[in-house]
Parts: C-alpha cells; structure tokens; sequence
C-alpha cells in the first residue's frame, strides 16, 4: 500500500482490512453468525465513512460559496440522513434477532480503530520532522 495516499484513503482501506481480519478471527472464535455479525457492523461503519466524507466535502464546497449542485445537495442530505439510516439498520439487526448484536457492535468501531491507527501513524512519522517541533521561546 503506497503512503503517498491520502490520510481518509488509508483509513477506508485500514477499516475495511480490519473489518474481514477481525471477522474471521471472530468468526473461528465464536461461530459463523458472530464473524457475519462484524462483517455487517464493519460495512456498515465503512457506509457511514463514506457518507460522512462526501456530506462533509459537500458541505466545505457549499461554505466556500461553490454553486451548489445536484450532487452536492445528495451529498448535504445524505450527511444527515446517515445517521438514520445507521440507527434503522441497526434497529432492524435488534428487533429480528438475525445477527448477535456484540459482534455488530464490535464491527461497527473498524473506522474509529482505522482513524486511531493512522492518527497514530501520522503522529510517529511526523514526530522528527522540523515541522512538529515544540514551540521555541522568542529570540532575543
């Protein structure tokens, strides 16, 4: 995987990673039921990634004074409507006793390990760099 990815690019892909890896992992652990249970809750993080990033790429253009467009008004909806549809989704997983509700629980923090992960990343490989240094005391 080339670094040269933008930071969101590699959290998409770490979460996904994370997400089949902690599947099988809990699958052979506790059954196929609970791999399929962070299966769903991880793609249903990866979902709500996704519409987080265009909702809010839409709502940046739209506060940069950017005509807002057809697209741009799905994206400026779908930054709400992601939060509905999350809770339906995991409302529906409760209620029809389909999947075990701790493993899709468990998928649905793949994202905020990924984001945890490469802040962690950006944070080790930047921690040398003239750039991040501590604030200096005035010259005199």
């Amino acid at each position: 995987m080339s670094m040269a990815r933008a930071p969101e690019t590699r959290v998409f892909y770490l979460a996904g990673g994370l997400t089949l890896a902690a599947a099988v992992v809990v699958g052979g652990w506790r059954g196929p039921a609970a791999g399929v249970g962070v299966a769903a809750g991880g793609l249903l993080s990866l979902l709500n990634f996704a519409g987080l990033y265009a909702g809010a790429s839409a709502l940046i253009r739209a506060a940069a004074g950017q005509t807002v467009s057809a697209p741009m008004r799905w994206g400026l909806a779908g930054f709400f409507l992601r939060f509905a549809l999350l809770a339906g989704c995991v409302f529906a997983i409760i209620i029809s006793r389909l999947l075990p509700l701790g493993p899709v629980l468990g998928g649905l923090f793949a994202v905020p390990a990924a984001a945890l992960g490469e802040g962690l990343r950006l944070l080790w490989n930047n921690s040398g760099s003239p750039t991040s240094s501590t604030p200096s005391s005035p010259s005199r």
